[in-house]
């Protein structure tokens, strides 16, 4: 099963922060994914319970004019603003450590950077995404 989402904050921050007034457009594809075990007996057709296990979120995050200095392996929470008509909308992803960072810039262009993070629970029960 999984869930994937693509929002357009106006500003993000893990490590640093970014706006999308300053930086251009900013955008974040979410991946929340997880296997599930169905448990059936004799000719049952629909499952009599659904067990989620092996349970990831990975983010990737578009940033523009990127002056930063970080690691693979960097631990941080993100959390990334939403403006909606009735005010803002705040959404926190603890625990994200980089696991990759992939960089352009085209000639005579803007350059990016295009972050990715994976959730890391040190309980196993912290949830990813709140």
């Amino acid at each position: 099963m999984a869930l994937n989402v693509t929002i357009y904050p106006t500003t993000i921050s893990w490590g640093g922060t970014w706006n999308s007034t300053s930086g251009g457009t900013l955008r974040l594809d979410a991946s929340l994914s997880s296997r599930d075990i169905q448990d059936r007996t004799g000719n049952d057709f629909y499952p009599r319970a659904v067990l989620n296990v092996d349970g990831s979120l990975v983010v990737r995050v578009l940033l523009r004019e990127v002056k930063w200095t970080t690691a693979l392996g960097t631990k941080n929470d993100l959390s990334a603003t939403l403006s909606t008509k009735s005010g803002s909308v705040a959404i926190a992803f603890p625990g994200m450590v980089l696991v990759s960072a992939e960089m352009s810039q085209p000639r005579g262009d803007v350059g990016s950077c295009l972050i990715t993070l994976v959730h890391e629970s040190s309980d196993g029960t912290t949830l990813p995404v709140t």
